[in-house]
């Protein structure tokens, strides 16, 4: 089984981790596994302000990245 950990990071896949961000404020969400052997999919992500009042979805089931949020790639 791979070993894998996920983070926000702010600015850059090599910024600081952070646990909240400002609506607005660029993040980026940098999923790393320890091997290439195994492939991973990313689905039904969500992001929510964080008292359970609001929540808006992310990353599809399908792992499509929703139009209104951007994606980058390292």
């Amino acid at each position: 089984m791979p070993v894998c950990t996920y983070t926000v990071r702010r600015g850059s896949i090599t910024g600081t981790i952070v646990s909240y961000a400002t609506v607005g404020e660029s993040v980026f969400h940098v999923w790393q596994c320890e091997s290439d052997m195994f492939s991973m999919l990313v689905h039904s992500c969500f992001v929510d302000d964080g008292n359970g009042h609001e929540k808006k979805p992310l990353i599809d089931e399908h792992g499509f990245v929703l139009s209104s949020f951007k994606s980058t790639e390292d």
